[in-house]
């Protein structure tokens, strides 16, 4: 008899996992579609509606033991094209399961916010920004580098908006760091159909 690695095990249990969690939320959306009034105000048949709408707002992908339904990614996509025409369904999944495992290293380091948003920027403050030093040179440098776009300003008078610019490319990139080892280190499968 072949034995499993310790991988192939954790791979089929996340994969046993997400299963489970698609048939949960199908039970659920099923359990409460059918109610005991069978018969809508027309005489047809509610529940038949009622699964229906379950059955499109299916699983479209699995973030460790999370799933995002096509209902919650729509929504998200629709907003995402009024702030940015050109964005991909790609984009935005992958948008929700960086911000999904955003939360979720915010809820493991005991982080909370009134909501969402303000979880995530906690835990950025907290987490990430928190670790960034620009150090003198690094202003000077960048300074000295881009000094035509400065128009003859003296760093002194330039020296916020340079250090503020640095932080943000710094946060940027150790939150990258970040939305990928978390990334890796999580059970991610999407089931999205790019052309639908």
């Amino acid at each position: 008899m072949k034995m499993l690695t310790h991988k192939a095990i954790a791979v089929l249990t996340k994969s046993i996992m997400a299963f489970a969690m698609a048939i949960a939320a199908f039970a659920i959306v099923y359990a409460g579609s059918t109610d005991t009034q069978a018969a809508g105000p027309n005489g047809v048949d509610s529940s038949v509606d009622s699964v229906h709408a379950g059955l499109l707002d299916r699983v479209v992908a699995f973030i460790d033991n999370m799933a995002i339904t096509l209902g919650e990614f729509e929504k998200e996509y629709e907003e995402a094209k009024k702030q940015t025409p050109g964005v991909t369904k790609t984009d935005v999944i992958n948008g929700i399961i960086n911000r999904k495992l955003l939360l979720e290293a915010a809820k493991e380091s005991h982080i909370s916010g009134v909501d969402d948003d303000d979880t995530l920027k906690q835990y950025i403050n907290l987490k990430i920004r928190s670790y960034v030093m620009i150090k003198n040179e690094d202003i000077e440098n960048y300074y000295n580098q881009n000094k035509a776009d400065f128009e003859g300003q003296p760093i002194v008078s330039v020296r916020g908006k340079i250090e503020k610019y640095l932080t943000e490319e710094q946060v940027n990139k150790n939150l990258n760091a970040q939305l990928k080892e978390l990334r890796e280190n999580s059970y991610i499968r999407i089931q999205l159909d790019e052309q639908r």
